[in-house]
Formats: structure tokens, C-alpha cells, sequence
């Protein structure tokens, strides 16, 4: 699917308002912080909470993340806010020298954008509130200057305000957009796994010669007591059972394919002897059924008895039976190797797969 709409649009929020925070950053705060350098305590001291700021905002707005580290880059914004208050003169507090309260808010937003409105308006209020408190505690600034401050602050929040509002509306309709995209590539994948066991089943059921088998038996076409239908019949019941047999989980799907056989042919009567010998691959299930097949054969045409051997190597699988009966017209599907021997009644075929 890629990136989901939530994923992108949370990018491209942080990214714009990455932007807006470092471009009141650099066009703001920065020249105003260099204009009144000779009113800080300590100009060393504002330039180092400078560096702090723009580094919590460049990581949390342009590198697009915060994850584990989002309370330690907070913490660090709040080190960086402390260390610009601490260099500056409590007269200035409310007047242009302080630059950081608003650089401070846009990296808090950054920060919490992805925690809701509630969380960044919680932090804008806590933040306004302890510059009220600090201006309140020194008393120093005057009063129309911390009049105009206050105007100025309260439109510079209600925009902030405004933004996050707009993101986290936006965020709730990605939210909404993702879930339905997930839903119809569920859907997606749901109809093409149904459209892959339907060809899937009709092709292993195409093979089968059971409904028309049963059709001319039915309308009296076919003879029960022929030994030529009853061939067709036991390899028709034998094709069936390792159909069921292929949708079991086991460990060895090969040798549990040959004892649905072998089930077949003892219902017929048969004795049937199956053992194996060596380690061998696991082939997939187009081979095991051209390894099958022409021991459905000789089985089907079997009278008394049968032996099967599964002979295994590094990079081979070799299923050989041995029967009596008349001899039959064993197929050689395609990828198998497969030798028949014929002495008097007793047939001998022998088919081999290579890895």
C-alpha cells in the first residue's frame, strides 16, 4: 500500500509547521535577539538556548520524528526556554529582547502535535501561565508594555491555536481515510485469495472423471461388471482420496498422498505393502501428484496385491510399485522420469523426480 494518507499528512503537517517555526526562527528571533545583544546578561548564554530551540524544532519538524526521544528533546526545550529567561534582564521580560517565547511554542507543538489538541493546548496554556507568573513576580517591566505584550501574545496563541485545531481535524479525516484504505486492501487480498482456491479448485477438480464417470453409469452407458470401468472407477475413487488427502497439514504431504492410495486400493481388496527408505526433498504438490498418478495407475489395475517403495536422496525422489494385473498405459507427466517393466503378469514402474 506505501505510506497510508495518516503517515503522509503527518509528515507534511510537521513539515509545515517545521517551516513556519524555523522561519520565525532565523527572520524573527535571531535578529532581534542579535539587535538588543547588549541587554542580555550573558549573550553566550541566549545564543546557546538559541542552538537548543533549533535543534528541537529541525528534529521534531524537518526530520519528521519524535517516538522514544520525544520527552528528552522536551526536556531540552524546556533547558533552552530557562536558559533564554535566565540571560534576560526582568525589565525586558515583556518588551522585544525576549524572543523565546514564541519559538518555544511552535517547538512544543511539534512536539505534541501527535498527542491531540488537548495535549498541545495543555502546554500552551502551562507555558503562557508561568510567563504570567515569572512577569507577575518580578514586576519590573512596565505596565503598557506588558499590555501590549499580553495583546500581542494572546493573537500570537489564538493562531497557533487555530493551527493545531486545523491539523487535528485534518489528522481525524486521514485517520478516517487510512482505515478505510486498510479495509479495502483487506477486502482486496480476501478476494484474491477466494479467486485463487476457486481456480485452484476447479482446476484439481477438473482432473477428476467422477461426474462423468457417474453420469454414464447412471444412464446405463457404461457396464459396472467391465473390468475396463471398473479401472476407471478405481482410478476415479483413487484421484478423490488424494484430493481430501492434499488439504491435510502433515509432515510428510508425499507419503500421506500414497497411503490415501493405498486406502483406496485395500477398499478394493488389494494387499498393499508401502515403505520408504532414505532422506528426500519435499517436493511441492504438482509433483507429488505426477509422483502419484502412475502409482494410481498400477494400482487401479492391481488384482491381488501391490508393493510401493519411496527411495529419497539429497536432490531426488524416486516412488517405484510393483503389482500384478493386467498391464496399464501409465502416464509420464511432465518433469518425471518414469520406466515401466513388464514379465508375465507382473509390472514394475518406477517414477523419479530431480530437485
Amino acid at each position: 500500500m506505501g505510506d497510508l494518507p495518516e503517515t503522509r499528512l503527518r509528515r507534511g503537517l510537521h513539515l509545515a509547521i517545521g517551516v513556519i517555526a524555523g522561519t520565525h526562527l532565523f527572520a524573527v528571533c535571531l535578529p532581534s535577539l542579535l539587535v538588543h545583544a547588549e541587554v542580555y546578561r550573558s549573550v553566550a548564554v541566549e545564543l546557546v538556548a538559541f542552538a537548543l530551540v533549533a535543534a528541537v524544532t529541525g528534529v521534531a519538524g524537518f526530520a519528521g520524528w519524535a517516538g522514544r526521544a520525544r520527552w528528552w528533546l522536551f526536556a531540552v526545550l524546556l533547558v533552552a526556554a530557562a536558559l533564554a529567561l535566565a540571560g534576560l534582564p526582568p525589565e525586558y521580560l515583556a518588551g522585544p529582547p525576549e524572543w523565546s517565547f514564541g519559538v518555544v511554542s511552535w517547538a512544543g507543538i511539534l512536539l505534541l502535535l501527535d498527542k491531540g489538541f488537548g495535549a498541545v493546548a495543555l502546554f500552551m496554556a502551562g507555558h503562557l501561565a508561568a510567563r504570567l507568573v515569572l512577569l507577575a513576580a518580578t514586576g519590573d517591566a512596565p505596565s503598557a508594555e506588558i499590555a501590549d505584550a499580553m495583546t500581542a501574545t494572546a493573537e500570537f496563541l489564538l493562531i497557533q491555536l487555530a493551527i493545531v485545531l486545523a491539523a487535528t481535524l485534518l489528522r481525524r479525516i486521514a485517520v478516517g481515510v487510512t482505515a478505510a484504505a486498510r479495509t479495502r486492501e483487506r477486502l482486496r487480498t480476501a478476494e484474491a485469495v477466494a479467486d485463487h482456491l476457486h481456480r485452484d479448485r476447479r482446476e484439481r477438480y477438473a482432473e477428476l472423471d467422477v461426474v462423468p464417470l457417474l453420469t454414464e453409469l447412471a444412464a446405463g452407458v457404461l457396464d459396472p461388471t467391465d473390468d475396463g470401468v471398473r479401472i476407471r472407477a478405481a482410478l476415479a475413487a483413487g484421484r478423490l482420496r488424494r484430493l481430501f488427502a492434499e488439504q491435510d497439514e502433515v509432515p510428510d504431504p508425499l507419503l500421506h498422498a500414497l497411503r490415501a492410495c493405498v486406502d483406496t486400493a485395500e477398499r478394493r481388496g488389494l494387499t498393499v505393502y508401502l515403505g520408504t527408505c532414505g532422506m528426500r526433498p519435499d517436493p511441492p504438490l504438482p509433483v507429488r501428484r505426477a509422483l502419484t498418478e502412475p502409482v494410481l495407475t498400477v494400482l487401479a489395475s492391481a488384482r491381488t496385491q501391490a508393493r510401493i517403495t519411496v527411495l529419497g536422496a539429497p536432490s531426488a525422489v524416486t516412488v517405484s510399485v510393483v503389482a500384478d494385473g493386467d498391464r496399464p498405459e501409465v502416464p509420464a507427466p511432465p518433469g518425471i522420469t518414469v520406466t515401466s517393466v513388464t514379465h508375465d503378469d507382473r509390472h514394475w514402474v518406477e517414477a523419479t523426480w530431480q530437485r
